[in-house]
């Protein structure tokens, strides 16, 4: 058993966690029920198709696996904490932001929960050994979840910016696009 192999469990309950607690599920509803599904379905397939997969023993594919998930769980660790006080709502949901968070670590990036799913979902999927069809079966999953991810955040920034959000919310969100980065420090 190597660390990857303990990661991976790991990283499905924090998922898990995520999902069912920590983020708010506003009674307004979720505005892509169809997407919010979908990040579901194909988070479940990768768990499953990952899961019957032996541990990679290449030192390759196993370092970066592992780093990945380490980064992954210490960035959502420090997203949890920082959002605890006031929750953030859960993927695709449909609300109207009352406040933004620029503490911790969105100082630096406007999605973190986001950016540590995705590189959580690449370490899963650099570990996968396993049949060509297999493998591919994978890379696909985690291809739609980073689009889901980008579309989330995108909404969620629209959200923000939309004319129904309090003026002062709207110009705070403004100021802070301009001084943080979507995904990573620095880089457009």
């Amino acid at each position: 058993m190597n660390t990857t192999t303990l990661l991976h469990p790991t990283f499905f309950l924090t998922q898990l966690y995520a999902l069912t607690y920590h983020f708010h599920h506003p009674p307004t509803g979720s505005s892509s029920p169809t997407k919010q599904r979908l990040v579901i379905l194909i988070s479940i397939t990768l768990g499953l198709l990952s899961t019957f997969s032996p541990p990679s023993p290449n030192p390759l594919t196993l370092y970066p696996s592992t780093t990945c998930l380490l980064l992954s769980e210490s960035l959502f660790l420090w997203t949890a904490l920082t959002t605890r006080p006031r929750r953030l709502a859960v993927i695709f949901a449909q609300v109207q932001p009352q406040y933004v968070t620029s503490a911790g670590p969105f100082a630096y990036i406007r999605h973190p929960t986001y950016a540590s799913y995705a590189l959580g979902w690449l370490g899963v999927s650099l570990a996968v050994v396993g049949p060509v069809l297999w493998r591919f079966a994978v890379f696909v999953c985690l291809g739609v979840l980073l689009s889901l991810y980008a579309d989330a955040a995108e909404l969620e920034e629209r959200q923000f910016l939309d004319a129904a959000t309090k003026p002062e919310v709207r110009a705070e969100y403004e100021a802070y696009m301009r001084r943080t980065r979507r995904w990573v420090p620095g880089v457009n």
